[in-house]
């Protein structure tokens, strides 16, 4: 408790001068660290993170994700619709700029399913086909040793 008191404080400091787009920035950021942490052991992150896509059975979303982005942290939370998501954050480039990746799954528990439903690149929201040309290169990027 008194590292989450630490780390609002120092954040309210530090934006104390900035924007307000880069204050909502960096509070997005001590968010999703935080929430990494709380939601490390939560079941629809594990489900998420232990799953693949179809055309890559052979590598998780977890393998796949921490090899491509950097600073890469998950959380999950239950939409004003009530729909389970898990959500992915992560820093890679975009079009040659450094760009935070928000990327969002909708898990359907009954079914042991879940559906990549939405990206952001910086809190932009990007459409599906760059979606899936992202999933690709995350999945076909040759793992680091």
């Amino acid at each position: 408790m008194k590292i989450l008191c630490l780390l609002i404080t120092l954040a309210a400091l530090f934006c104390a001068g900035c924007s307000s787009s880069v204050a909502d920035s960096i509070g997005k950021d001590v968010e999703d660290t935080l929430s990494n942490t709380q939601h490390a052991k939560n079941r629809y992150v594990q489900m998420v993170k232990n799953g693949h896509p179809n055309e890559y059975p052979n590598r998780t979303y977890e393998q796949a994700f921490s090899n491509f982005f950097a600073q890469s942290q998950w959380k999950y939370f239950k939409s004003d619709d009530q729909q389970d998501v898990v959500e992915f954050t992560g820093d890679c480039t975009y079009q040659d700029v450094p760009v935070k990746a928000r990327i969002q799954f909708v898990v359907d528990e009954k079914a042991s399913t879940f559906e990549t439903t939405y990206l952001a690149f910086n809190e932009v929201p990007q459409n599906r086909l760059v979606l899936s040309a992202l999933l690709e290169k995350a999945f076909t990027e040759p793992l680091k040793k």
